[in-house]
Protein backbone atom coordinates (compact mmCIF):
# COMPACT_ATOMS: atom_id res chain seq x y z
CA UNK A 1 0.00 0.00 0.00
CA UNK A 2 2.84 2.42 0.74
CA UNK A 3 4.29 1.80 -2.76
CA UNK A 4 0.95 2.82 -4.23
CA UNK A 5 0.85 6.03 -2.15
CA UNK A 6 4.41 6.98 -3.07
CA UNK A 7 3.70 6.29 -6.75
CA UNK A 8 0.63 8.55 -6.56
CA UNK A 9 2.73 11.23 -4.84
CA UNK A 10 5.42 11.05 -7.53
CA UNK A 11 2.80 11.28 -10.28
CA UNK A 12 1.16 14.26 -8.56
CA UNK A 13 4.47 16.12 -8.25
CA UNK A 14 5.33 15.33 -11.88
CA UNK A 15 1.98 16.69 -13.10
CA UNK A 16 2.41 19.87 -11.01
CA UNK A 17 5.89 20.45 -12.46
CA UNK A 18 4.58 20.03 -16.02
CA UNK A 19 1.71 22.47 -15.38
CA UNK A 20 4.08 25.13 -13.96
CA UNK A 21 6.55 24.59 -16.81
CA UNK A 22 3.72 24.94 -19.34
CA UNK A 23 2.65 28.27 -17.83
CA UNK A 24 6.26 29.53 -17.91
CA UNK A 25 6.66 28.49 -21.56
CA UNK A 26 3.37 30.20 -22.48
CA UNK A 27 4.53 33.44 -20.87
CA UNK A 28 7.93 33.19 -22.54
CA UNK A 29 6.88 32.30 -26.08
CA UNK A 30 3.14 32.45 -26.85
CA UNK A 31 0.39 34.95 -26.28
CA UNK A 32 -1.60 34.76 -23.04
CA UNK A 33 -4.51 37.01 -22.05
CA UNK A 34 -5.80 37.94 -18.59
CA UNK A 35 -9.09 39.59 -17.67
CA UNK A 36 -10.83 41.13 -14.67
CA UNK A 37 -14.40 42.42 -14.86
CA UNK A 38 -16.35 43.02 -18.05
CA UNK A 39 -16.93 45.88 -20.49
CA UNK A 40 -20.62 45.78 -19.64
CA UNK A 41 -19.92 46.75 -16.03
CA UNK A 42 -16.72 48.77 -15.41
CA UNK A 43 -14.17 48.76 -13.92
CA UNK A 44 -12.49 46.15 -16.12
CA UNK A 45 -9.03 45.20 -17.35
CA UNK A 46 -7.86 43.02 -20.25
CA UNK A 47 -4.13 42.31 -20.48
CA UNK A 48 -2.09 40.54 -23.21
CA UNK A 49 1.30 38.95 -22.55
CA UNK A 50 3.51 37.84 -25.42
CA UNK A 51 7.09 36.54 -25.26
CA UNK A 52 7.69 37.69 -21.69
CA UNK A 53 6.30 41.20 -22.28
CA UNK A 54 2.96 42.78 -21.41
CA UNK A 55 2.07 44.10 -24.87
CA UNK A 56 -1.47 45.51 -24.53
CA UNK A 57 -3.83 46.59 -21.80
CA UNK A 58 -7.45 47.65 -22.27
CA UNK A 59 -9.13 49.18 -19.22
CA UNK A 60 -11.89 51.33 -17.83
CA UNK A 61 -11.69 52.85 -14.34
CA UNK A 62 -13.56 55.54 -12.39
CA UNK A 63 -11.85 58.94 -12.38
CA UNK A 64 -12.67 62.01 -10.33
CA UNK A 65 -12.19 65.43 -11.98
CA UNK A 66 -11.40 68.85 -10.52
CA UNK A 67 -14.82 70.15 -11.60
CA UNK A 68 -16.47 67.58 -9.30
CA UNK A 69 -17.57 65.22 -12.06
CA UNK A 70 -17.04 61.51 -11.65
CA UNK A 71 -16.86 59.29 -14.71
CA UNK A 72 -15.41 56.10 -16.10
CA UNK A 73 -12.44 56.60 -18.39
CA UNK A 74 -11.38 53.90 -20.87
CA UNK A 75 -7.89 53.45 -22.27
CA UNK A 76 -6.10 51.12 -24.66
CA UNK A 77 -2.36 51.79 -24.50
CA UNK A 78 0.24 49.58 -26.11
CA UNK A 79 2.36 48.85 -23.09
CA UNK A 80 5.57 46.96 -23.94
CA UNK A 81 6.45 46.23 -20.28
CA UNK A 82 9.02 43.47 -19.75
CA UNK A 83 8.20 40.83 -17.14
CA UNK A 84 11.10 40.16 -14.80
CA UNK A 85 10.71 37.50 -12.10
CA UNK A 86 6.93 37.80 -12.47
CA UNK A 87 6.82 41.60 -12.05
CA UNK A 88 6.20 44.36 -14.61
CA UNK A 89 5.79 48.13 -14.53
CA UNK A 90 5.42 50.81 -17.17
CA UNK A 91 4.30 54.44 -17.41
CA UNK A 92 2.82 55.73 -20.68
CA UNK A 93 2.41 59.44 -21.53
CA UNK A 94 -0.14 60.37 -24.19
CA UNK A 95 -2.11 63.22 -25.76
CA UNK A 96 -5.69 63.19 -27.03
CA UNK A 97 -8.59 65.40 -28.16
CA UNK A 98 -6.87 68.43 -29.64
CA UNK A 99 -9.35 71.28 -29.14
CA UNK A 100 -9.31 75.05 -29.77
CA UNK A 101 -8.55 75.47 -26.06
CA UNK A 102 -5.47 73.23 -26.16
CA UNK A 103 -4.23 69.67 -26.11
CA UNK A 104 -5.39 67.16 -23.49
CA UNK A 105 -2.65 65.05 -21.90
CA UNK A 106 -2.54 61.91 -19.83
CA UNK A 107 -0.28 59.57 -17.90
CA UNK A 108 -1.10 55.91 -17.24
CA UNK A 109 0.96 53.70 -14.91
CA UNK A 110 0.44 49.95 -15.01
CA UNK A 111 2.30 47.69 -12.61
CA UNK A 112 1.70 44.20 -11.39
CA UNK A 113 2.68 40.60 -10.94
CA UNK A 114 1.88 37.49 -12.93
CA UNK A 115 1.95 34.05 -11.38
CA UNK A 116 0.69 31.17 -13.51
CA UNK A 117 -2.98 31.73 -14.40
CA UNK A 118 -3.38 34.81 -12.13
CA UNK A 119 -2.29 38.43 -12.38
CA UNK A 120 -2.58 41.31 -9.92
CA UNK A 121 -2.48 44.68 -11.67
CA UNK A 122 -2.62 48.22 -10.28
CA UNK A 123 -3.61 50.79 -12.88
CA UNK A 124 -3.40 54.54 -12.21
CA UNK A 125 -4.42 57.21 -14.69
CA UNK A 126 -4.21 60.99 -14.62
CA UNK A 127 -5.53 63.24 -17.36
CA UNK A 128 -5.24 66.97 -17.86
CA UNK A 129 -8.43 67.85 -19.75
CA UNK A 130 -8.64 71.47 -20.84
CA UNK A 131 -12.38 71.84 -20.20
CA UNK A 132 -12.59 69.76 -16.97
CA UNK A 133 -9.23 70.22 -15.25
CA UNK A 134 -7.31 67.26 -13.87
CA UNK A 135 -9.00 63.85 -13.64
CA UNK A 136 -7.39 61.01 -11.68
CA UNK A 137 -8.22 57.48 -10.69
CA UNK A 138 -6.69 54.13 -9.84
CA UNK A 139 -7.86 50.57 -9.36
CA UNK A 140 -6.24 47.26 -8.40
CA UNK A 141 -7.42 44.28 -10.42
CA UNK A 142 -7.15 40.55 -9.78
CA UNK A 143 -7.20 39.01 -13.26
CA UNK A 144 -7.29 35.42 -14.45
CA UNK A 145 -6.09 33.84 -17.67
CA UNK A 146 -8.63 33.84 -20.48
CA UNK A 147 -8.85 32.34 -23.96
CA UNK A 148 -8.38 35.61 -25.90
CA UNK A 149 -7.91 39.37 -25.74
CA UNK A 150 -11.26 41.21 -25.66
Amino acid sequence: MSRCRSAIGIIGVTVAVFVMAGAAVALASGSVSYEAGSRAKPPYLFLTVSRGTVTKVRWDIRERCDDGSDSFTPGIPKLSASIKRGHFSRTVHYTFGDSPLGLNTGVTTVKGTISGRDATVKLSDSEGIVSLGDCTGSHTFTATETARFH
